[in-house]
């Protein structure tokens, strides 16, 4: 659902409401001058500031809401900061001001601001170093739809509540996903459709603009660890059932048939390897078959078997299970268990077995990094419960440091603490699992590195 938002007029001490829209700028240079006075926009609401200087930019009374309303599909903080822009113009018509209509004193807009600040800054932090824009873009949609609930009371509009506590509508969706690409420096803006009543997403990639629709790849109602991939990076032909908005801006199909509409779970890296799982209504093995594919190639690198009961001698058609990375190793669920599977042995190893009547329909991440496992009495989101599994951290012979990679910082750490200095270091010092850090770790760490090398 798409909220209305005030344009505020100080002039003659009028009050004009009209509709947000799709006021797309006719050409570059047009879109460039909204671009720049978005940013100053976007500056002006993180410092609280009163107003931001538009003379001389050519807004009049003749374009300024055209103006204004592009400039909401480019701020995220609309609804969680502020609330509306009020706007002063000359005598003459020339609108010299632009001032944002606070929602909270100073103190307390900072304080929201911070807020939003920390889950954006936690979800990047999880995205995968040297990580590519899409799958930067990717992580985001999959983040935002696994941890967020469609808000059914058509109430909730900002991205501030969506992002610290998981609901909103298609605006809170859209600009929650907007205030994290502004952060990546991804171009990002929010697109209307009035005759939909619907709001959604546009991403510039490789100089070219994609539609990404996180709230319709979001089940409603919720199922728990289901993400749809179906309107992520689509082109304006792909972008079907959308209707009512500006068409022209997303040309290109290159991702129309992307890996990711095959499934509807997570996406995940497991070292160099981008991973999905694709569920099937094969049977095979004694159940419905699930393939573990490697995006690179399409080749399917593992893959399992299992039957979610629907009652006596009954079974629900397809497979439901998920992955979640766990340090080196892979996470999936069948109908009774959650598994480990080493990619590097190929050994594998149940670390849940569900109790009771529930099975287990979804695998994921949560919001915090730990790993979620969906209950549920059948695969439409019937009395779904989450469960986050206590699993033991996972050590990696001679990380020192605790970074996940064996390197010289590593080979100092060992040394400075056989020398005697105060040194902390975490158990994949033992490299030998004796119990001991001494000479014969040091020996190996050096072996270790000398091969990486």
């Amino acid at each position: 659902m798409k909220k209305i938002i005030p344009v505020l007029m100080t002039v003659c001490l009028l009050l004009s409401f009209v509709p947000v829209g799709s006021a797309e700028p006719a050409n570059a240079a047009a879109t460039a001058q909204i671009d720049e006075l978005a940013d100053a926009l976007n500056a002006a609401v993180r410092s609280h500031a009163a107003s931001v200087s538009v003379s001389g930019r050519g807004i009049t009374a003749d374009n300024v809401r055209d103006v204004i309303n592009a400039l909401y599909d480019r701020c995220p903080y609309t609804d969680s900061v502020f609330r509306g822009i009020s706007y002063s113009m000359t005598s003459a018509g020339q609108v010299v001001a632009l001032m944002p209509a606070y929602l909270e004193d100073a103190e307390g807009s900072a304080a929201k601001i911070a807020e939003m600040d920390a889950v954006a800054d936690s979800i990047i932090d999880g995205m995968p170093d040297g990580a590519s824009d899409i799958e930067k873009l990717l992580y985001l949609h999959d983040w935002l739809v696994l941890n967020s609930q469609y808000d059914t009371t058509y109430s909730i509009y900002d991205a501030y509540t969506i992002l610290t506590q998981g609901t909103g509508v298609c605006d809170a969706y859209s600009k929650a996903f907007m205030f994290v690409c502004m952060k990546l420096g991804i171009p990002c803006v929010k697109v209307n459709s009035d005759s939909m009543g619907h709001a959604w997403n546009r991403v510039y990639v490789d100089g070219e603009w994609y539609h990404v629709d996180a709230t319709w790849d979001d089940p409603t109602a919720d199922k728990a660890g289901r993400v749809k991939h179906t309107f992520f990076m689509v082109s304006d032909s792909k972008n079907s059932p959308h209707t009512g908005f500006e068409e022209g801006w997303c040309t290109s199909d290159l991702y129309d048939g992307g890996f990711w509409r095959e499934t509807n779970s997570q996406i995940v890296r497991l070292g160099d390897a981008l991973l999905y799982v694709r569920s099937t209504d094969v049977y095979s093995a004694g159940g419905y078959l699930s393939e573990v594919v490697d995006a690179s190639d399409g080749s399917v690198v593992y893959s399992f078997s299992s039957l979610w009961s629907a009652g006596g001698n009954y079974f629900w058609n397809g497979a439901y299970s998920g992955i979640a990375a766990h340090g080196s190793k892979l996470l999936y669920n069948t109908a009774d268990a959650v598994i480990s599977w080493d990619p590097a042995t190929g050994e594998t190893e149940t670390v849940y077995e569900r109790e009771g009547e529930k099975q287990i329909y979804a695998l994921y991440t949560g919001s915090d990094g730990s790993v979620v496992c969906v209950l549920g009495s059948d695969p439409n989101g019937t009395s779904d419960e989450l469960l986050v599994l206590e699993l033991p951290e996972e050590t990696v012979p001679g990380d020192c440091s605790g970074d996940g990679i064996v390197d010289t910082i590593d080979l100092t750490l060992v040394r400075q603490c056989l020398a005697g200095q105060e040194t902390a270091v975490g158990a994949g010092a033992d490299i030998n699992t004796d119990g001991n850090v001494d000479t014969l770790d040091l020996t190996l760490l050096r072996s270790i590195i000398a091969g990486a090398a």
